[in-house]
C-alpha cells in the first residue's frame, strides 16, 4: 500500500507537457511511514520498533531472549522486555 502511494508520488512529481507538477505538501495526513504502518496494529511507530528490535534478539539468540519475548507477548507491554534486549548504553555527557 505505502509502495504504491510512493509511487505514485514519484510518478506525479515528474514534468508532463508544459505543466509544471504540482508537489505534495506532508503536512497533512504525513508522518513518518513507520508510524502509519504502527497505526494499523494500534501503537506509535516507536513501540513497533521496539518491539521489532525484541523479536529479532529472540530470533538471533532464543536461549538468552526467548523468555523476553514470552514476556512481551504475555503482558502486551514492550518497553520493559526491550530495555532487557537493549540496556541503555553509558552516557557520554559530562556529570556536574
Amino acid at each position: 500500500m505505502e509502495e504504491a502511494k510512493a509511487r505514485a508520488r514519484q510518478i506525479g512529481e515528474l514534468k508532463q507537457g508544459d505543466e509544471k507538477p504540482v508537489k505534495e505538501n506532508f503536512l497533512n495526513g504525513g508522518g513518518q511511514v513507520r508510524d502509519r504502518v504502527a497505526a494499523y496494529v494500534g501503537v506509535s511507530g516507536r513501540t513497533l520498533e521496539k518491539a521489532e528490535a525484541v523479536v529479532e534478539a529472540a530470533e538471533r539468540e532464543p536461549e538468552t531472549y526467548g523468555s523476553v519475548l514470552e514476556l512481551m507477548d504475555t503482558t502486551g507491554k514492550v518497553d520493559r522486555p526491550h530495555r532487557l534486549v537493549c540496556p541503555m548504553e553509558p552516557s557520554t555527557k559530562a556529570v556536574p
